[in-house]
């Protein structure tokens, strides 16, 4: 869906929807429960397949602000105020409170859609560190003989946060490296 706004559990924004993964996984750290709602209209959802979500519950569907705040039990005031506010710099071209200046659209055509968001974490970037050769090391920072790793068992290879679709890569490549220097081991032998 486009056109989200995401809000906390009472209804406020709290980041720029548009920011990267990092900043929002840092936005939503500081929020009650690090959850989020994420809101859309109608507008938002033509073309798009959302029957499954709204099957499984991932994506509810309410006729009006004030059913969609009950149901998220939130107050309906806040959340009004909150769209609104957020519509006015969708109006403008430019958001006060986070600096946004994208924008897709108002959110002000029912019915709305919604669903609650977690801070989940998907990955962990600590590990076995590892070097060029994907050869794990020891504490003192030397190899392991006979020892490799690849993947997400290896540490400081994306830094602080992972950049999407870059886990595969990461396999793929110390997976690859990892087999050639045991392949060039065992032959030695």
């Amino acid at each position: 869906m486009g056109g989200d706004i995401f809000v906390n559990s009472k209804g406020e924004r709290f980041v720029d929807e548009g920011v990267s993964h990092p900043k929002l996984t840092e936005a939503l750290s500081h929020q009650p429960g690090g959850t989020m709602w994420v809101i859309t209209d109608s507008q938002s959802v033509k073309g798009t397949t959302v029957t499954h979500k709204l099957m499984t519950g991932q994506v509810r569907k309410a006729a009006n602000i004030d059913e969609m705040a009950r149901i998220m039990d939130i107050d309906p005031e806040v959340l009004k105020k909150t769209i609104s506010r957020y519509n006015s710099f969708v109006r403008k071209g430019h958001d006060d409170d986070f600096g946004k200046t994208i924008f897709t659209q108002e959110i002000k055509v029912p019915p709305y859609y919604f669903g609650v968001e977690y801070q989940d974490p998907h990955y962990t970037n600590g590990g076995i560190r590892i070097n060029t050769k994907a050869e794990a090391l020891n504490n003192a920072g030397q190899p392991i003989p006979g020892l490799f790793a690849a993947g997400e068992t290896t540490g400081g290879i994306e830094g602080k946060e992972r950049e999407g679709g870059m886990a595969f890569t990461d396999c793929l490549v110390f997976g690859r490296i990892a087999g050639r220097e045991a392949a060039r081991r065992a032959l030695k032998k």
